[in-house]
């Protein structure tokens, strides 16, 4: 964990230095000059890093999670990978869209709170195992009759908040309800908040992290 810590914190460093040095200008610098003059331009992307700790209820635990975003106009697109902090494995792959809300007001850049709608999808490798806990009942259990590898996707809309820290660090958290689609057995899924099925349930997530915008 301290080594994701650390390496998120140089790619930052790093990349930053690399910014100033290309003149790669940040929307927050844009707005001191005029507020919307940057979006003007449809060739202008801004880019920038994620980490969060995440939860939902699918029956996984809380994961970290290190994306890479693309800001163009009210819109980002993120992509990175979860990351099992207990086992020091890469656990899956999310994606996630934000759509900020009130960007055409004149203090859009200014304001220390901005709201976002969002879209967040979760590709879970298959790595954990789940036994029937039918068998587990009966003295003459088979270790051997297990229920599976579990791949699953998640689906999830929700609200969220971005809150400036500083110039262009910024604090983030979020909440969302979706479905989860994968090999769970009902028996074995932890007594998370939603609604589980033999295979999918219905179920919330929540975030919080930090976030650099370079």
């Amino acid at each position: 964990m301290k080594r994701l810590i650390f390496f998120a914190g140089g790619l930052i460093l790093m990349t930053s230095v690399c910014a100033k040095t290309w003149n790669i200008n940040n929307p927050y610098d844009a707005a001191n000059v005029n507020q919307l003059s940057a979006y003007n331009n449809v060739s202008n992307a801004y880019y920038g890093i994620n980490v969060y700790q995440a939860s939902t209820g699918s029956g996984y635990g809380a994961s970290t999670n290190l994306n890479f975003n693309v800001q163009r106009f009210n819109r980002i697109f993120e992509l990175g990978v979860m990351i099992d902090a207990n086992h020091r494995q890469v656990k899956g792959f999310e994606f996630m869209y934000k759509h900020f809300l009130g960007f055409h007001s004149a203090n859009y850049y200014h304001k220390t709170a901005k709201l976002f709608l969002h879209y967040n999808f979760l590709y879970r490798l298959p790595s954990a195992t789940f036994v029937d806990p039918s068998y587990m009942k009966s003295p003459n259990a088979n270790p051997a009759m297990l229920k599976g590898k579990v791949t699953t996707f998640e689906h999830a809309l929700g609200l969220g908040a971005q809150i400036s820290l500083l110039k262009q660090l910024y604090l983030e958290t979020s909440a969302g309800f979706g479905v989860y689609f994968g090999s769970h057995y009902q028996g074995t899924t932890p007594g998370t908040w939603g609604i589980h099925k033999n295979n999918y349930g219905f179920v919330p997530s929540f975030k919080l992290g930090f976030g650099f915008q370079f």
